[in-house]
């Protein structure tokens, strides 16, 4: 019996459940999910290249629990 080959839609499925380690009764090692985060990325060409931001970043730092006066 010839066994069929995966099309690209099962291998991306196949690679997502193992990014989020949802694969089998089995814990997925962290090397082998972020494998497959950079199959996807690659994938989707999420990992371009990096463009600078043009004009002003702003961050906000929240100290919890603390009150101003003794920020």
């Amino acid at each position: 019996m010839r066994k069929k080959a995966v099309d690209e839609k099962e291998i991306i499925h196949i690679l997502s459940a193992i990014a989020r380690g949802n694969v089998g009764d089995e814990p997925v090692k962290v090397g082998e999910r972020l494998k497959a985060v950079e199959l996807l990325g690659k994938k989707y060409d999420m990992f371009g290249p990096c463009e600078p931001s043009v004009g002003d970043i702003r961050v906000v730092v929240d100290y919890v629990g603390k009150c101003e006066g003794s920020v």
